[in-house]
Formats: C-alpha cells, structure tokens, sequence
C-alpha cells in the first residue's frame, strides 16, 4: 500500500529524483512509526494505568506476573478465523492491585475511544487484556498493540453488540476505581 501512495506522490512531483528519496524516506519512516505504535527506545509496550483517584502512571506489559500470562484460541468479530490470543484475564489483572474493591473500568484507545463498565462485565464474560497474536506481537493493522477480547468462540451470547462494543483496540489507557 505505501509502495502504491509513494508511486503517486512521484508522479505528481516529476522527476526530481532528490525529492523523491525525500518522500521515500519520509513515507518509510512513518510506515515504522505506524507500525511499532511509537519509537521509544525500550521498545516495550506500555499504557497508563490509575487505580482510584490516584496518578496515573505507566505500566509495561513486561510488568505483569507471568504467572497470570495466558492465552485462548478464539476469532473476534473481526477475525473469522480462529487464532490464538495471549495475554491476562482482567480479573487477573485486577487482582494484582491489592487493596481496592473496584466496581468499575474506563478502557480508552488511541483514538480517543472510551468504555466505561462494571467491571462485573468484563469479568464476567472472560474479557483478557491480550497483545499476542498467534505468538506474535499484535500489529496496529490488526488493531494491537493492545486489544480487550473476548473468548467469542466459547460463548456464543458473547456476539451482542454490546460485548463488541467493550472489545476496545490500540489500548492505551485504563482506570479502574
């Protein structure tokens, strides 16, 4: 797709080949931007978290107990095939922030998009925090790094609206409290 966008680009500049190098280094450049979600130099995936009314701060994935680390074969409704998701239950993930009884959740994209829940729901169906796919990293293209899903091939009462509706992508935010 790119190649295609910077053989238009080219076509409309002529043939000033120094510009084109130019475009060409700019559109791969933002390609990888695009593609690893940012250019931090750990280059691990992270997103903020506040519990209550506390500061946020930022949380790594490589921050979570590996013991709670696992994964569930499902598609989504975005995905008719059946893949292979891995990351941690959100009760799992709640219980490693001792101290609070919480009630409800805020999950924000990248976008700007929010849900707000009883935690009770996304418990309750099975919700995961999930940023592998198939064993690999899950590309911004297939709506990672970070995504909420849902075990939709186990329960098929999953597929309502509003269980889509709670399946946030490009996680980068979360509040419980």
């Amino acid at each position: 797709m790119m190649h295609a966008i910077f053989s238009n680009v080219c076509k409309n500049i002529g043939s000033n080949r120094k510009f084109k190098l130019i475009t060409f280094v700019i559109f791969a450049i933002f390609t990888i931007f695009i593609e690893n979600n940012s250019l931090k130099s750990d280059n691990r995936l992270e997103f903020s978290l506040q519990i209550q009314n506390q500061e946020k701060y930022m949380l790594y994935i490589d921050d979570i107990d590996e013991k709670y680390v696992e994964s569930i074969s499902t598609n989504t409704p975005w995905h008719d095939d059946i893949a292979k998701y891995t990351g941690i239950l959100i009760q799992n993930f709640l219980d490693q922030y001792e101290g609070g009884e919480f009630s409800e959740i805020s999950i924000s994209a990248m976008n700007g998009y929010t849900v707000d829940s009883d935690i009770r729901t996304f418990v309750n169906a099975g919700a995961m925090l999930v940023w592998l796919m198939n064993d690999a990293p899950i590309s911004v293209h297939n709506k990672g790094p970070i995504v909420v899903i849902f075990p939709w091939s186990q329960n098929g009462s999953l597929r309502e609206d509003i269980f889509t509706s709670l399946a946030v992508w490009h996680v980068n935010s979360i509040h419980i409290r």
